[in-house]
């Protein structure tokens, strides 16, 4: 169906961006790695590549798309895509002899990433909070995507900063007309009503 060949080309994507053709050969430069001992000198540098490959694919796959959950869709992606790469570097860098040693990176590195997706797509959220509530309410799949990063991430605190931010730059503002800052407030109570069923969010905007 359309969307397994969505899928598709998203984990297409995230190969090309994960692989380079004009490199050292794959095996022969994780056996250098092996052989040196030298794994421990590429773990900083890996590390980066792998965080900034999966920044940039959740920004491209997911900015301005507020209709669709998506926040499956990039784990779908870490676990065939990025993660599947990652076991094939530890598993050549490291001796097979050292499996327990190759395992516990592997998680150790699986948990920093997942994490790293929730804390990517929450903060792109939060950017476009403003843009998503004037959408609701066909930007709900965005806003409970949102409401999943937060249960993992805990940054009420900047979403509060951020909103209230965009608040006084976009609306609050000599050019507004009072009925379009109060659909946008209706709006921001529904959707904040989502978010967060407790109110705290509301009353945190609504402070003066």
């Amino acid at each position: 169906d359309d969307d397994d060949d969505d899928e598709d080309v998203d984990d297409e994507n995230g190969d090309e961006a994960l692989n380079g053709s004009d490199q050292l050969p794959f095996e022969e430069f994780t056996s250098h790695i092996r052989t040196l001992g030298w794994f421990v000198l590429i773990e900083e540098p890996l590390s980066e590549i792998l965080c900034r490959e999966t920044e940039r694919f959740i920004i491209k796959a997911c900015r301005s798309e507020f209709e669709t959950h998506l926040l499956k869709d990039m784990c779908h992606w870490l676990d065939n895509v990025a993660l599947g790469w990652l076991r094939t570097i530890l598993s050549g860098c490291i001796s097979a002899s050292e499996d327990t040693v190759q395992q516990g990176k592997f998680e150790e590195w699986k948990a920093r990433l997942e994490f790293h997706v929730f804390e990517t797509l929450c903060e792109l959220r939060i950017k476009e909070l403003f843009d998503i509530i004037t959408e609701f309410p066909e930007s709900c799949p965005a806003l409970e995507d949102l409401k999943d990063c937060l249960a993992r991430t805990h940054e009420h605190r900047e979403l509060v900063a951020s909103l209230r931010h965009a608040f006084a730059l976009r609306l609050l503002h000599p050019g507004a007309n009072t009925a379009q800052i109060l659909d946008v407030y209706i709006s921001t109570i529904k959707a904040l009503r989502l978010l967060d069923p407790s109110g705290v969010l509301l009353e945190a905007i609504s402070e003066p």
